[in-house]
């Protein structure tokens, strides 16, 4: 299925279907592209997505870790890092930069565990700050779930607690009283409350969040091709 030019889309639009169709070339293809914008214009509005790809992009990176390319995983994060601190300067009193910074120390402390006694209190700092801007900031809210989530309980992270957190998110990216049309991070908190409910053992609501995501978007192929029909396989002796 051939996608639409960049001049008949927005990026938002393009970043969209690549999360839903698994096509994290073309992301990654994009982000360099939103990256030489920036250079090119300095625009705050241009940094803001170039901000938000990388955040996405660095995930995937780091899944496919391999000593061959972890110094450009590491590259990658550094030029994130330096990005983030631009978009703080510019919207210091936004608490969505902020909360970037706390997941990009999360990252890096997926990359080396041992970092983890330095940057847990970064990402804690910085997302108690980020808090304290934007309590009601769906992406803070769900970055704040996602840390929760995969801070180990020795550390004070709670599965239990990321559920609400991330209903929280959730709730507050459907305060218009619609799902945001075209938005991968929506989708990616909702994936997120999913595989949080499985995880505290709540598998007729994850089984619902699930079966929603495809009502929504029944294109979305790693929910419709891999982890839903694993999730019915194991719960339910489906698939």
């Amino acid at each position: 299925m051939a996608i639409p030019t960049l001049e008949a889309q927005t990026y938002e639009e393009q970043f969209y279907y690549a999360y839903i169709h698994s096509r994290m070339d073309l992301w990654e293809h994009l982000t360099q592209g939103l990256q030489k914008e920036f250079d090119a214009t300095a625009d705050t509005r241009t940094l803001r997505s170039l901000v938000l790809a990388q955040y996405g992009l660095i995930p995937y990176k780091i899944s496919k870790k391999t000593e061959k390319n972890l110094g450009i995983i590491e590259k990658l994060i550094t030029n994130a890092e330096k990005n983030i601190r631009e978009l703080i300067l510019r919207e210091p009193d936004q608490g969505e930069p902020y909360a970037f910074l706390a997941g990009l120390f999360g990252y890096k402390i997926g990359i080396n565990p041992l970092s983890a006694i330095v940057n847990g209190p970064r990402s804690s700092e910085a997302l108690k700050k980020a808090l304290s801007l934007s309590p009601q900031n769906p992406f803070v809210q769900q970055v704040a779930a996602q840390i929760e989530y995969f801070t180990p309980s020795l550390f004070g992270g709670s599965k239990t607690m990321a559920v609400v957190l991330f209903e929280r998110a959730v709730g507050s990216y459907e305060a218009s009283g619609n799902p945001p049309s075209k938005n991968w991070v929506y989708y990616n908190t909702l994936l997120g409350l999913a595989q949080a409910y499985e995880a505290t053992g709540k598998i007729t609501q994850a089984d619902r969040v699930y079966r929603r995501i495809l009502t929504l978007e029944p294109g979305f192929v790693w929910v419709r091709d891999t982890v839903y029909p694993l999730f019915k396989r194991k719960y339910f002796n489906e698939g």
